[in-house]
């Protein structure tokens, strides 16, 4: 079997060095690297992960839980967050929950069983601190949602404050009659936005009606049929807020479908971007934009820091309000 003494011998360089190379802990010329990689090549030399791993008791590899596949801002962020791993020698494995708690407790065993020691987590639930007590000694960084019973480091945005700051614009222009599309409420993400949308009626002393919120879930057939439903009831409204990606593709193929024109027949408002969605409407949408290369490459720096299991923190991140024109002035 051919093992890192004879690629050392190949390319005339030490062990150590090949070592180096094939671990990218070390710097090394790029002249060796190149003569290095070469031997590799021409003698087919594959690591032995698992020796290696229990040699070093890690992996150099990233634990990625996704609740979503299919929504295209968890698609950006896991690309992103891969790129950046992949040039510092790490590799990402994916999970996928489907926001299923269970599903997420099983991975991380799974994950844990395989020596992974450092995890990026968009939590599907509030409630799973005992799953997460199982890597609580190794490096975690939450995105996107927290755990608030769990002291681990979080990237998050102003989710509450951008709700806020988007009803008082809507407010600006007229609209009164806010038909809100609340996601899931055992979320972080969930909650705060529609406190966000709750307490600004309330603090400026607006009419506050529980009919103008549907509680979706997250998918776009759900977001489909509670538009129909709001869009149906006495009680119509004059803008319609999405509080989610996926939720506003339901809500707006339902009035594609329809017929109904945005802003001319009902104003539109969401939370995310829209990404390649947006290319098949006719009017450009008013939204509230997520860094979310930002939040991956933040992540990315926090799970390699060294300091990280010590130095737990709560990092809230800016949107940006992106004005179109789907909000029509009453």
């Amino acid at each position: 079997m051919i093992n890192q003494k004879d690629v050392a011998k190949l390319a005339k360089v030490s062990t150590a060095t090949v070592s180096a190379v094939i671990n990218k802990n070390k710097f090394v010329s790029e002249e060796l690297s190149k003569r290095i990689n070469e031997a590799i090549n021409i003698l087919g030399y594959t690591p032995n992960l698992v020796a290696r791993s229990l040699k070093m008791k890690q992996t150099k590899s990233i634990g990625m839980i996704l609740v979503d596949i299919e929504n295209p801002f968890f698609i950006k962020m896991f690309k992103r967050i891969e790129e950046l791993a992949n040039e510092k020698g790490y590799n990402t494995i994916l999970c996928v929950t489907e926001n299923d708690p269970v599903r997420e407790k099983k991975y991380i065993n799974v994950l844990k069983g395989k020596l992974v020691d450092n995890y990026i987590i968009i939590p599907s639930s509030l409630n799973l601190k005992a799953a997460y007590d199982i890597a609580k000694d190794d490096s975690i960084v939450f995105i996107d949602r927290f755990p608030p019973d769990f002291n681990k480091t979080s990237i998050v945005v102003n989710n509450y404050q951008s709700v806020y700051d988007a009803m008082d614009y809507l407010t600006s222009l007229g609209h009164k009659k806010i038909g809100f599309f609340a996601i899931p409420q055992d979320a972080t993400t969930g909650f705060e936005r529609l406190k966000g949308y709750k307490e600004y009626l309330l603090k400026n002393d607006l009419n506050f009606d529980e009919k103008l919120i549907k509680y979706v879930d997250y998918s776009i057939e759900d977001a489909y049929l509670k538009t129909e439903e709001l869009l149906n009831s006495k009680n119509k409204p004059t803008v319609l807020f999405s509080s989610g990606i996926m939720t506003s593709i339901g809500i707006l193929k339902y009035l594609i479908k329809n017929n109904i024109k945005v802003p001319e027949d009902i104003s539109f408002i969401a939370f995310d971007e829209l990404y390649d969605f947006s290319e098949l409407l006719d009017f450009k949408p008013t939204f509230i934009k997520q860094p979310v290369y930002k939040i991956s490459e933040l992540a990315v720096k926090l799970i390699l820091s060294k300091f990280i299991r010590k130095n737990n923190k709560k990092i809230t991140l800016k949107t940006e309000f992106v004005i179109g024109n789907s909000v029509k002035k009453l």
